[in-house]
């Protein structure tokens, strides 16, 4: 869950599009929430694999986070199933590790991929990556 802006007042690409962030994960058993930052440009990036997964329904769609805490790899095997590896860490790199593998059908990916859509839509890239600081 994308909380606010952590630098709501800048408008620079490297501080303007740090997001503050909540995730929780839970797999039967098992489950963690940690709280971190993310980057606007990584949900974009997302979103553009992850309709192809859809559309393809094979090959995957990756997000990762620039500080390496949350992974999550999606796999399609063109049958419809899916399969979505997650790695989740309480700090960057190293630290406690939650990793989970879920499993369903692609018809999950539709709901995801609006859920996604409407996040890059309330947080736009800002600024522009190339620009001299």
């Amino acid at each position: 869950m994308v909380l606010r802006r952590t630098y709501p007042d800048a408008s620079d690409y490297w501080d303007g599009n740090w997001l503050s962030t909540k995730v929780s994960v839970r797999s039967r058993g098992l489950s963690g929430t940690v709280a971190s930052n993310t980057r606007a440009e990584e949900y974009r990036e997302f979103l553009g694999a992850l309709v192809l997964l859809y559309e393809t329904l094979e090959g995957s769609a990756e997000f990762s986070t620039m500080e390496e805490w949350l992974t999550m790899k999606v796999y399609g095997d063109a049958l419809g199933h899916i399969a979505v590896d997650v790695e989740l860490r309480d700090t960057s790199v190293i630290g406690n590790q939650l990793c989970c593998c879920l499993e369903m059908d692609q018809s999950y990916l539709k709901s995801a991929i609006a859920s996604l859509q409407e996040l890059v839509e309330k947080f736009p890239i800002k600024g522009n990556r190339h620009a001299a600081p």
